[in-house]
C-alpha cells in the first residue's frame, strides 16, 4: 500500500470511536501482559515501546500514559503522522510519545531498542516476513511483539499467527488454545 493513500482519510481517521475504544482495550490488556505499568526493575528507566503502523497514533497515545513508558509510533503516511503529533500535544503527551514517517520493513531504529513492540489493526497492511524480521530485530531478549488484528468472516488460524512469527524469532503464545474450536470462541467473543 503506497504511503500517500491514507492522506485524504488521515483528517477525519481519528473520529472513529471504534478505534479509541480498541486502542484503550488492546492498552489495558497490554499492561497485563507486558507490564507496563511498572517502572523497569533495577534500571531505574521506562519502558520503551514501539507502535508500527501507528495511523494517528490511537495506540501509541493510549500506552503512552502507563507510568514510565516511552512510545515511538512510526508510520509511511505523513499525513497520519501529522494528525497522530497533533493529538499528542492535544493530549499533553508531546513528552513521552514522539511519531515518525517510517517504512516498517526498514525502520531506522538501532537493534533491542524497545521492550515493547506493537502492530495493532496494521500488519494487514505490511509484508508479513519483512515486517516481523523488523520486530524481532528491535525488541530486546524477553521484550513482546504484540499484535491486534481484526477478524474478517472468519477466525485468522491461531497456527499460522504462530507459525509466521516462529520463523523469525518470536514466540507468539496459542490464546486460542483454552478456547476449543472456533465455534467455542464464536460463542465467548
Amino acid at each position: 500500500m503506497r504511503p500517500d493513500s491514507f492522506a485524504a482519510r488521515a483528517a477525519t481517521y481519528s473520529n472513529r470511536a471504534w478505534h479509541a475504544e480498541l486502542a484503550e482495550r488492546f492498552a489495558g490488556w497490554l499492561g497485563f501482559v507486558a507490564g507496563l505499568t511498572a517502572v523497569n526493575v533495577g534500571t531505574g528507566t521506562g519502558m520503551t515501546v514501539v507502535d508500527i503502523g501507528t495511523g494517528t497514533g490511537f495506540a501509541a497515545l493510549a500506552v503512552a500514559g502507563a507510568a514510565g513508558t516511552r512510545v515511538q509510533g512510526v508510520d509511511r503516511s505523513p499525513a497520519m503522522i501529522e494528525v497522530a503529533r497533533e493529538r499528542a500535544g492535544a493530549a499533553g503527551r508531546s513528552g513521552t510519545v514522539t511519531f515518525a514517517v517510517g517504512d516498517a520493513h526498514r525502520l531506522r531504529l538501532r537493534d533491542r531498542c524497545a521492550d515493547t513492540v506493537l502492530f495493532v489493526t496494521s500488519l494487514h497492511y505490511m509484508t508479513l516476513g519483512p515486517a516481523l524480521a523488523e520486530a524481532a530485530r528491535i525488541v530486546r531478549p524477553g521484550g513482546t511483539v504484540a499484535i491486534a488484528a481484526l477478524r474478517t468472516e472468519a477466525l485468522v488460524p491461531s497456527a499460522l499467527f504462530r507459525a509466521v512469527p516462529a520463523e523469525h524469532g518470536v514466540e507468539v503464545p496459542d490464546r486460542m488454545a483454552a478456547t476449543g474450536s472456533p465455534e467455542q470462541l464464536a460463542a465467548i467473543a
